[in-house]
């Protein structure tokens, strides 16, 4: 089973949200999601989850909904893809039975606002721009960065969007990213780890404005519904917003470029 760890220190210094303590249900709050509650998350259900542990619906003070799990002694807890031995995506089948499905219209200022890099031409089309929430150690994430450099070249705008849930040197990675801006992402990526699932240039000390920021971007990430990186949102031929969770395969990303492109995935 593969999972994303968030710790519950990092939750408690990334999630600067206020609110009221709250579960909607008579099991008591497991120790590990103190934080998550007092920083405004309301638990309102709770189910029986794979290998023992618990699963958790937090509802943002914006009204969206989340996933998290707890380990049977209630000390850890778990946000994320889990994964069974078919690769199957076990978050977003609970989600998909549990949540509610956030109001992604409603979060569209949130999105065009959110502290991000942008690469490409910085093209006024906004059909052929791209949000992606993405963590500076995120493997699937350095797979996405690569396969959009066609597309980048092309007229793409991406828009990342940095956040620090994968590993203790996510956040500091993160914060590197955002205050060093292009040069700094290209280097992450260019110089990417893919054995060790590390980000090619080190994390920096992160100040409470950047800290804030990584806050407001993980909240935004919450508030949609993300499970795990990359989460990409993007225009419809529609108009309407939409949310790409996980690594897109090559044949969606015209669609969800805008832009008529082939290209085949390098093993």
């Amino acid at each position: 089973m593969t999972v994303i760890k968030r710790s519950v220190q990092a939750l408690a210094g990334l999630l600067i949200v206020a609110g009221s303590w709250g579960v909607a249900s008579a099991m008591s709050t497991p120790i590990a999601l103190m934080p998550v509650v007092s920083a405004g998350y309301h638990l309102v259900r709770h189910f029986p989850a794979v290998s023992g542990l618990t699963g958790w619906v937090a509802r943002a003070p914006g009204g969206e909904e989340s996933i998290l799990f707890t380990t049977p002694d209630g000390k850890t807890v778990i946000a994320g893809i889990l994964s069974n031995e078919q690769g199957q995506n076990l978050t977003r089948q609970y989600a998909d039975l549990y949540e509610r499905a956030p109001n992604l219209d409603r979060l569209w200022p949130a999105i065009q606002s959110a502290s991000s890099v942008t690469e490409g031409p910085d093209t006024p089309d906004p059909h052929h721009q791209i949000w992606v929430v993405m963590d500076p150690n995120c493997a699937y994430c350095h797979q996405l960065w690569i396969e959009l450099r066609p597309y980048e070249k092309a007229g793409l705008d991406v828009h990342w969007i940095p956040v620090g849930i994968l590993f203790h040197s996510s956040t500091a990675r993160a914060a590197a990213v955002l205050a060093g801006g292009r040069k700094t992402l290209y280097a992450m990526e260019s110089r990417f780890n893919v054995a060790r699932e590390r980000g090619g240039v080190p994390g920096i000390k992160v100040t409470p404005e950047l800290r804030h920021k990584l806050a407001v971007n993980l909240s935004l990430a919450m508030q949609a519904g993300i499970q795990g990186t990359p989460g990409v949102f993007y225009l419809g031929s529609d108009g309407k917003l939409r949310l790409q969770q996980g690594l897109p395969a090559p044949s969606a990303l015209p669609r969800i470029t805008g832009i008529a492109l082939k290209h085949e995935r390098t093993p």
